[in-house]
């Protein structure tokens, strides 16, 4: 059983662990806001998106239900827009590969592919300050659940 303070640590520990290829540039939501280098270096933001919680199974009263929350990790994979879309899907499959079908005691992943989707012009992920007009993105979006007894 978990909470979102667990559920977010497992989830930066595995990127940690398993993300390589971005070297000290892997930010999450929330963290200190980096500032970009003047010259284009590939670079990973995360953020988490939460539903709504439900109850899956009752147990006994109040207190004793299991209640489960969906939700999906963002990794919004930033690279330099001339360096090609297979480059980007690479970068992509790298941070998706980290989170497909991981499961651990606080967090169940599930299946999850790289998106391209936009010139970093038109997007300003939650929390970073910094133009992105010099980036293309990939979005892999995690989805996952994570459940707490209540």
């Amino acid at each position: 059983m978990s909470t979102l303070a667990q559920v977010v640590g497992t989830l930066k520990a595995r990127a940690a662990a398993q993300i390589t290829m971005f070297g000290p540039r892997v930010y999450w939501d929330k963290d200190a806001v980096p500032t970009l280098p003047d010259d284009p270096e590939p670079f990973l933001f995360f953020y988490i998106d939460t539903g709504r919680p439900e109850f899956v199974a009752f147990g006994g009263g109040r207190g004793n239900n299991l209640q489960r929350t969906e939700g999906d990790l963002v990794g919004l994979v930033f690279l330099p827009r001339d360096w090609g879309l297979e480059e980007h899907a690479s970068y992509g499959e790298h941070v998706a590969s980290a989170f497909r079908s991981h499961r651990d005691a606080h967090v169940s992943c599930f299946a999850t592919e790289p998106q391209p989707a936009v010139d970093g012009s038109s997007l300003k992920p939650p929390g970073l300050e910094s133009e992105v007009v010099n980036y293309a993105c990939v979005v892999v979006a995690v989805p996952f659940h994570y459940d707490h007894v209540g």
